[in-house]
């Protein structure tokens, strides 16, 4: 507060701190834009009607300050007409709000009203410096929640009975486990294929338990190597992302599969036809999982899409709902127990053929040309709020062709998507 309203210097006419301080408000609320000069004459006016009033000085500043904070153009982030270039200072803060979800600071106001900030080589400098600002925190948290549909995490209460242990604190730590991988790959500019498979998990004391590792103690997260033939590293191994493909008490290779297909593969299948029948004569029998999702590929309006989608859930069913490994699956029938061996061998729908969850993983990982494109297309409709669309396609195979040398990484994708015209346009 001090910044915008200091003491008012000695010799200082009233108004004129009045003005000073108006003026740097409205142009920190808009978002460095200076106000035009009748919307602050206009509030100097009701200052003045207040201290006419009877109001001390900051009193009297308190109503016109409270004008500028309710001004659509503070509330709202106005965009310039279609097809139109942005101005530097509405793309400082494109930018500003693209990867820290608020206002540009100085650094890129000052940029901005010199001319400088659409340079190629300002505008890489400023993206590299915005991702390793702790701001960038918020992106990579509403990025993720966006992209990979985690408002589906706890969604469904868990079965405690079933599936001890999984509580409030182990699902926050998996939601955060998510966040915190991106934000390793993005802070050391590792290649995207990272969030697929990796040597190390990012991780707390919370996880560590509840994926059996030892060794590692307090609640931060921090960067653990893990031996090979581990069935973590990477998205596939993540408990946040394993319970999202369940109903909080069993697994589902449908859910499964289908958030493979769309989150990284860019495949993502049709919604599910209405009127899907109920399995009522599986109410008696053990079944596993793998038998009763088969028998919906008997229904005509069901067996196109799952015989696509079903495969690749099978995956994952060495993993329980709360992302616990497993060898056997546990079925219950009125109060009767049974365990089968888990098969978990299936196919990706261009025909890479898996035996297991690590045959699985492996497959995915050799996609990381899919996988950088479905980050493209999100990466470019989280920055300019909008679905992505048939003109966008020849902007992700240029900036694909530009980051493939080094991997496609997450850096890269997001630098190439600032520079282009379609961020610099409306």
């Amino acid at each position: 507060m001090a910044e915008i309203m200091p003491e008012k210097p000695s010799g200082m006419s009233e108004e004129r701190y009045a003005t000073d301080v108006l003026k740097r408000l409205a142009q920190k609320a808009f978002r460095g834009r200076e106000p035009d000069p009748l919307y602050l004459r206009s509030l100097v006016l009701q200052f003045d009607d207040n201290r006419e009033q009877g109001m001390s000085l900051r009193e009297a500043l308190l109503d016109p300050m409270a004008l500028v904070l309710t001004s659509p153009s503070f509330l709202y982030k106005a965009e310039v007409p279609e097809g139109k270039i942005v101005s530097q200072m509405e793309l400082a803060s494109r930018l500003s709000y693209f990867l820290w979800s608020s206002p540009p600071d100085e650094e890129l106001v000052a940029l901005a009203q010199n001319r400088q900030l659409n340079t190629p080589k300002v505008l890489e400098q400023q993206v590299a410096r915005l991702l390793l600002d702790d701001r960038a925190d918020h992106f990579i948290e509403g990025f993720c929640f966006q992209w990979l549909g985690m408002d589906r995490l706890g969604l469904f209460p868990f079965n405690t009975k079933k599936h001890n242990g999984f509580d409030n604190a182990v699902m926050e730590s998996a939601r955060q486990e998510v966040f915190e991988s991106v934000k390793h790959v993005i802070r050391n500019d590792l290649p995207s294929k990272n969030l697929l498979g990796a040597n190390y998990i990012v991780i707390n004391d919370v996880l560590a338990d509840h994926y059996e590792l030892r060794g590692v103690e307090g609640h931060e997260f921090r960067k653990e190597f893990i031996p090979p033939g581990t069935p973590r590293g990477g998205f596939l191994g993540m408990a946040a992302i394993l319970a999202m493909g369940s109903n909080g008490d069993e697994s589902s290779p449908v859910e499964r599969g289908v958030w493979i297909l769309r989150h990284l593969l860019d495949m993502a299948p049709p919604p599910a036809p209405p009127n899907v029948p109920q399995l009522e004569r599986l109410e008696t029998e053990f079944v596993s999982m793998r038998e009763k999702v088969k028998l919906h590929q008997e229904a005509p309006q069901c067996s196109q899409c799952h015989k696509f989608i079903d495969p690749v859930g099978y995956g994952l069913e060495q993993f329980d709902a709360a992302g616990r490994w497993r060898l056997n699956e546990l079925m219950s029938q009125d109060g009767r127990e049974r365990e089968v061996p888990i098969k978990a061998t299936g196919n990706l729908p261009f025909g890479d053929n898996f035996h297991d969850f690590y045959g699985l993983r492996l497959a995915v990982y050799k996609q990381s040309y899919k996988f950088a494109q479905v980050l493209v297309k999100e990466l470019l409709s989280y920055s300019l709020g909008r679905p992505y669309q048939f003109i966008d396609e020849d902007l992700t195979v240029e900036i694909l062709k530009r980051t493939q040398p080094e991997g496609y990484k997450l850096n890269d994708l997001i630098t190439q998507l600032v520079l282009s015209p379609t961020f610099q346009r409306k």
